[in-house]
């Protein structure tokens, strides 16, 4: 067996046990730390499998669809994730279908506690009670900076896989829409919260990346390295 082999097979193996004890932690309903994290080192070694078969394909002067297929198993991975964290992390609060209520009491109380239509309102409470000392530094990070980097690989996989949001509008509109459908859902879940800073975020960070990478022409690259 060649070396290239040798290698594309042991990272493929690594591969599929992280990937493998990633579906695990969310049957054993693991804390979302180690489930970020093995997620991190399996995207990690997918992204070398493809780099690796990318060099060999382009020594060769072939190519197949094995690129194209492992970024679609990121994908699946990303968009797993996303959905089990926005929707059935009891960690952050969030209890999926089992949240769902038919009493105005409690939509009643949620629209109190949870929900949010005041621009930067949300945004000013963790970054005035960080500098005032009554909100955690980490609580801070992890609600703003998480919110701003969660949809950021819709900037980079989106354009690949269809180029019609290669152009700035059509992405724009979509990513708006998709998070204002998911805030919507998760008030009628009653699981997470309805905020508007939330949409800010959410759509600030992906758009400020889909510029960058469309700035750089990195999607002219990636296209040549996806297919």
């Amino acid at each position: 067996m060649k070396q290239y082999e040798k290698i594309r097979m042991l990272l493929f193996m690594m591969a599929g046990l992280f990937v493998s004890y990633f579906l695990i932690l969310h049957i054993m309903k693991a804390s979302i730390f180690s489930k970020v994290i093995t997620l991190c080192i399996s995207s990690c070694l997918l992204m070398i499998l493809a780099y690796v078969t990318y060099q060999e394909e382009k020594r060769l002067k072939q190519k197949s669809n094995t690129i194209r297929q492992i970024v679609l198993v990121l994908v699946f991975l990303y968009l797993f994730e996303l959905i089990s964290f926005l929707f059935f992390e009891h960690g952050f609060g969030r209890n999926g279908i089992g949240s769902i209520s038919f009493s105005n009491n409690v939509y009643q109380t949620y629209f109190k506690t949870s929900f949010n239509i005041i621009p930067f309102r949300v945004i000013l409470f963790y970054i005035v009670g960080w500098i005032k000392g009554t909100q955690a530094f980490s609580h801070m990070v992890i609600n703003l900076v998480g919110n701003f980097v969660s949809f950021i690989p819709f900037a980079f996989f989106l354009p690949i896989f269809s180029p019609k949001f290669l152009k700035t509008k059509y992405f724009f509109i979509f990513i708006s829409i998709l998070v204002v459908v998911i805030e919507i859902l998760q008030m009628v879940l009653l699981t997470g919260s309805c905020d508007i800073d939330d949409w800010i975020l959410n759509v600030s960070g992906t758009c400020f990346s889909y510029l960058l990478l469309k700035k750089y022409h990195i999607y002219q690259k990636l296209k040549k390295v996806v297919g």
